[in-house]
């Protein structure tokens, strides 16, 4: 009897076992199905991203850094809704146009800047790429550097320069090195001529480019090279001895 008990329990009992293993199969190929969909519709997404961010590029050099959403729509090829599907907002596209510029200018830069083993050359290479670059279209510059209204803390433009900046200080470390000097300050100075070529190049656009940027490339090279290689160069005896930068003539020096 006990047996007999024990099969029938057996027996009502499988069907309900294979009914929750269908059920599981069912529920494991659903969620694959869904996270198969999901992946595509982020790959979608990503790869209209990228289109629209092109499209806004496009749109910038053909009407100017201040072009509207409709006219990025436009070029597009579709509406300002379906942009605001992608992009919450102008800033923060700004954003993703900034991504694209410095995906482009960054690989650039890095290969100006291991172009030649002697600093000075670095430099001038380093500052004709950046000049050049903006030379090309310099609406998409403009638009990069403008800062758009409605956006967070995060300032695209600034993280670029930042970015450009840290490229620098990396040439600087070596200038440094070989001189035998602590590269602790490669930062500083990296960052500085970033911002002196940055400001040159704004002031050389609102001139509508007064000089051939060849021209500016080289004062720019000669005006930044005049002060480093002044640093690296400083024997040690004009050397502060805590900090290792110049220091003053005395009364009887001067």
């Amino acid at each position: 009897m006990k047996a007999e008990a024990v099969r029938r329990t057996s027996q009502v009992g499988a069907p309900h076992d294979k009914i929750a293993q269908v059920d599981d199969r069912r529920d494991s190929r659903a969620a694959g199905t869904r996270d198969r969909r999901n992946s595509r519709w982020d790959e979608h997404r990503r790869a209209r991203r990228e289109q629209l961010v092109e499209a806004a590029l496009s749109a910038v050099s053909r009407h100017g850094s201040g072009v509207g959403m409709e006219e990025i729509a436009a070029e597009a090829g579709t509406s300002k809704t379906v942009v605001y599907r992608h992009f919450t907002d102008r800033s923060d596209l700004h954003v993703a146009v900034c991504g694209r510029v410095a995906a482009q200018l960054l690989p650039r830069l890095r290969e100006a800047m291991d172009s030649s083993d002697q600093p000075r050359e670095r430099t001038a290479a380093a500052i004709e790429t950046y000049l050049a670059f903006l030379e090309a279209d310099p609406e998409v510059y403009r638009f990069v550097v403008t800062p758009q209204p409605g956006g967070d803390d995060v300032d695209p433009a600034g993280t670029l320069a930042d970015l450009v900046g840290d490229q620098a200080a990396r040439l600087m470390a070596v200038a440094l090195e070989r001189a035998g000097r602590d590269p602790a300050a490669a930062g500083a100075w990296g960052h500085g001529v970033v911002g002196l070529v940055r400001s040159a190049a704004d002031w050389w656009l609102r001139s509508g480019r007064s000089m051939l940027r060849t021209e500016l490339a080289a004062h720019l090279t000669d005006l930044a090279w005049a002060g480093v290689s002044g640093v690296v160069t400083q024997h040690p005896e004009n050397q502060h001895p805590s900090t290792g930068t110049p220091r003053s003539r005395t009364k009887e020096e001067q």
